[in-house]
C-alpha cells in the first residue's frame, strides 16, 4: 500500500510540474488566441526540440513539440503525453514575426496577439518552416 501511495504522490508531483511548465511557457496564453481543432498539414516535424518563453521564463521542450506548416500558417502541438492543458495551436503567417540571431543559431518566432510569448527554433528548422510562408514546398 505504501508503494502505491508513493507512486501516486510521484505522479501528482510530476503532473503539477508539467502543468506549471506549460503555463510558464506561454502555451496557454497562445491558446487564448490560436487554439485549433484543425489537424496539421502533411508536412510535419515531430519530436522537435525548442524553447518557448512567456515574459522572462523560458521552458525547453526537448523532443516534445510537433510542427506543421503550409501557405496559411504554422500548427503546433505537444507530444500526447504532455498535451494536458496544452491544446493544438494554429497561427496564421500574418500573426507571426521572425527574428534570426546569427550568433546563437536560433530563430525567434513572435505572435501578434501574444507579443510577450516567443518560440525559439534552431535556425535550419526555422528556415525550413519559413519556406512554406508563401505557399512554397519547403526543402
Amino acid at each position: 500500500m505504501k508503494i502505491i501511495i508513493a507512486i501516486l504522490g510521484t505522479l501528482l508531483i510530476a503532473l503539477s510540474a508539467l502543468l506549471s511548465a506549460i503555463s510558464q511557457s506561454g502555451w496557454r496564453r497562445l491558446a487564448e488566441f490560436y487554439r485549433s481543432g484543425r489537424s496539421s498539414k502533411p508536412i510535419r516535424w515531430r519530436f522537435v526540440s525548442a524553447r518557448m518563453g512567456y515574459g522572462s521564463a523560458v521552458v525547453p521542450f526537448r523532443a516534445a513539440l510537433n510542427l506543421g506548416a503550409d501557405g496559411n500558417g504554422v500548427s503546433l502541438s505537444l507530444f500526447p503525453l504532455f498535451r494536458l492543458g496544452a491544446p493544438p495551436l494554429f497561427v496564421p503567417w500574418e500573426h507571426l514575426s521572425v527574428e534570426s540571431d546569427d550568433t546563437s543559431g536560433w530563430m525567434q518566432f513572435r505572435f501578434r496577439d501574444a507579443p510577450d510569448v516567443v518560440l525559439r527554433l534552431q535556425r535550419p528548422l526555422g528556415q525550413e518552416i519559413l519556406a512554406y510562408r508563401l505557399g512554397g514546398q519547403g526543402s
